[in-house]
């Protein structure tokens, strides 16, 4: 289904600002550190062909572009080749692998201690960090606790200890204020949210329905709805007008503007709550929906011929609720058993930190699973909401074509979508051939052609490609998805 991010909590400029001024400042970052070295010399000398290895930028590197577990073998396989006790490096790198592993209270953690005691050692790369505290305190509703980083913030522009310019001072002064206000107005009026779970529904299981996707009925508000288990989307639930006054949701924030943008694309959209959803001995209690004012299907394309639009239709039914990456985090762990169709939300007892059985990370509520490919390690985004089995890029298929066999004795169909903004015909496309995918040692199992070379139209990186609903159907009988210990694994 349609990949998405929306946000209207921190006004969106603010947010776009911190990741441009996070690219700007990257080198910036990685030479701030002590022990690098800093005048122009001495950096044209460390960057020339006769210059050492630079394992410190290497590893801030990886880390700025979201690529964790290659971030986390490099500093492994390099440990003695990076400083000893570098309390900066240190907390910078357990901020990002706390984010990457959905450990928000220990991200917040080093992410103060950043901002208190190391921003000179970081130089002006420290902005962006305030983006993302305030981010993490907003999904957990710790609207007090922003206000005060809005504040501490507000200081830093003030003093402007690394003399940036009037206009990003002015610009983020603005913003930074706007989202103060909206963070104390959320305080007062945002009822908040909760997880409940029915002891005597211990193991309590629920029928997943026939779809190619996933799919369970939940109840809202006491009315039964089918919902659509989809990691590709970033808000808690997302329906239409039509379903969302069916279920009786009610608009808590009168202060959103009607039209927010959707995939770069303007739709007349709020955020909703729910009172109360329930499911398999769960109860979820006033959690926030995305509310879509038209329907689904409203922008489908003229050229689509009628049996296509049937599917699509069907794919987009407009009575149908979709669950996002927060719902899952919410409830925790979700395992199925594809042969008897139901699925369970068993308890962790134990939360373990992230190790080497994490093979799932997180990148601003968008999943990402790791694979390996004829014996390649492979990272893309988890979307189960696509009914692909795997797609590679034409960039990593071109970087490793000793590894990865085009099949060119299979006749290829034409490749087609439709998402919720946008369609796309007669896409370029490369079936492989005779791929070797494995997944925590196991290998997946596929029919000719359900592994594509094609580029996919999305508004983020995506990495090494997508990982769709069917790779993870194969992957074993019964699978659990666990978003607290962020790995998906094979169920005995």
């Amino acid at each position: 289904m349609d990949r998405q991010n929306f946000t209207t909590e921190i006004p969106v400029i603010i947010i776009n600002r911190i990741r441009l001024d996070m690219k700007r400042l990257l080198l910036t970052l990685s030479l701030a550190f002590s022990f690098i070295l800093t005048s122009n010399a001495q950096r044209n000398f460390v960057l020339s062909s006769n210059a050492r290895r630079d394992y410190v930028r290497e590893l801030v590197d990886l880390m700025q572009q979201g690529r964790c577990f290659d971030a986390r073998e490099f500093r492994e396989q390099y440990a003695d080749k990076l400083p000893v006790n570098d309390k900066t490096l240190d907390a910078l790198y357990k901020a990002h692998m706390s984010m990457f592993f959905n450990k928000p209270d220990s991200a917040a953690i080093y992410i103060e201690d950043l901002i208190a005691n190391h921003e000179l050692k970081i130089g002006p790369g420290i902005s962006p960090y305030y983006g993302k505290l305030l981010s993490i305190y907003d999904s957990q509703q710790r609207f007090s606790d922003g206000v005060i980083v809005c504040d501490k913030y507000l200081d830093y522009l003030r003093r402007n200890p690394f003399f940036r310019d009037h206009d990003f001072i002015r610009n983020e002064t603005n913003s930074i204020e706007k989202t103060k206000k909206t963070f104390k107005y959320r305080d007062l009026i945002e009822p908040r949210i909760k997880i409940e779970r029915d002891n005597s529904g211990k193991g309590k299981t629920i029928r997943i329905n026939d779809s190619e996707l996933i799919r369970f009925n939940a109840s809202y508000n006491g009315v039964t709805a089918e919902t659509t288990f989809d990691t590709g989307f970033s808000a808690y639930f997302t329906i239409t007008r039509s379903l969302a006054d069916k279920l009786g949701t009610k608009l808590v924030n009168k202060n959103q503007d009607s039209v927010q943008m959707f995939n770069g694309v303007p739709r007349k959209m709020r955020v909703e709550v729910i009172d109360q959803v329930d499911f398999g001995g769960i109860r979820l209690h006033n959690i926030p929906v995305v509310v879509f004012n038209d329907p689904f299907t409203s922008r489908l394309s003229d050229t689509l011929n009628a049996k296509m639009k049937s599917s699509v239709e069907k794919i987009f039914n407009n009575d149908q609720v979709i669950m996002g990456l927060p719902a899952m985090k919410l409830v925790g762990r979700f395992d199925f058993d594809w042969e008897k169709q139901t699925v369970s939300f068993p308890v962790n007892n134990e939360k373990t930190g992230p190790d080497d059985s994490s093979n799932i990370f997180l990148i601003d509520n968008n999943p990402f699973v790791k694979l390996k490919i004829n014996g390649l390690s492979w990272t893309g985004h988890l979307d189960v909401g696509s009914n692909d089995l795997l797609t590679i890029p034409f960039s990593f298929y071109n970087k490793n074509k000793k590894m990865i066999e085009i099949d060119s004795v299979t006749q290829k169909k034409p490749y087609e979508y439709q998402t919720l903004t946008s369609s796309g015909f007669n896409i370029p496309h490369e079936l492989v051939k005779d791929a070797n995918i494995y997944l925590n040692g196991r290998r997946i199992n596929y029919a000719v052609g359900e592994v594509l070379v094609l580029d996919r139209n999305v508004h983020f990186n995506i990495f090494d490609g997508v990982a769709g609903v069917k790779l993870f159907k194969r992957l074993a009988p019964r699978i659990s998805f666990d978003f607290d210990n962020m790995r998906v694994t094979a169920l005995n």
